[in-house]
């Protein structure tokens, strides 16, 4: 004798293998989301890598920045010797004003610039002497 399969089963079968392949579906909808999002995040990090790389990489800009600081009214009178080297910039002043001294040193700690060695002496309560060596 021969069965018949009843085609309700068949369509309850195709049910249900449907309502699976619906699941994996979202699961797999709901990773791809997830990693586009971290290539977003990736890419954005790429870009910010590289923009603070061409700050703080740049010789030409370092010895563009060093030439601006060392023209401002401040510094111009006082005897800063500038020595360009491979690869750093060494500047030295045997006797400075805390005045100038102080705003020398604001401005080097706060450009992108690396510092080699820094050195800086008191000489008495309104002079000092420093001796700097920036990276190019």
């Amino acid at each position: 004798m021969k069965q018949e399969i009843n085609p309700i089963y068949i369509i309850l079968l195709l049910i249900v293998v449907l309502i699976f392949v619906l699941f994996k579906l979202m699961y797999a909808k709901a990773e791809l989301h997830e990693e586009q999002n971290n290539f977003h995040k990736t890419k954005e990090m790429v870009h910010h890598i590289v923009e603070l790389q061409q700050n703080w990489d740049s010789p030409k800009r370092t010895k563009n920045a060093l030439t601006r600081i060392l023209k401002s009214s401040l510094l111009r009178n006082s005897g800063i010797i500038r020595k360009d080297k491979r690869g750093a910039v060494e500047l030295h002043c045997s006797s400075i004003n805390a005045k100038s001294a102080s705003y020398l040193i604001s401005r080097l700690l706060n450009e992108p610039f690396t510092l080699n060695t820094m050195t800086i002496k008191r000489l008495n309560k309104e002079e000092a002497s420093f001796s700097v060596e920036i990276k190019l």
